[in-house]
């Protein structure tokens, strides 16, 4: 008697150790990469009551916004930018119409 088992091991779908993974586990892994990619470049925007302040720091009395955006999966970009104002009313408005574009632009 000739015992048949599975071309990469006696396991339904598993690949042996140091071996090319089962040709489904690759197609899966690339479907997921495919979906992933499609998410990117996004943005989160967090809004707290309390704390509305978020993404705002004063620098020496002028106010500054900083977000970071994600272009692709591995990658983080920093951004960083005066509102070139002293006043906080003024730096929250700011802050939101750069949020808002920021969004959008992604």
């Amino acid at each position: 008697m000739i015992a048949t088992t599975n071309r990469y091991s006696s396991e339904v779908g598993a690949a042996p150790s140091g071996t090319m993974e089962a040709p489904r586990d690759a197609i899966r892994r690339s479907v997921a990469a495919v979906d992933s990619a499609l998410a990117f470049p996004r943005t989160s925007v967090r809004v707290r009551e309390s704390n509305p302040n978020h993404h705002l720091w004063n620098n020496n009395g002028t106010w500054y916004v900083h977000y970071t955006v994600h272009p692709t999966p591995l990658t983080k970009s920093r951004v960083r930018m005066s509102l070139e104002t002293k006043d906080l009313e003024t730096a929250r408005q700011r802050r939101d119409e750069i949020l808002a574009r920021a969004g959008a632009c992604l």
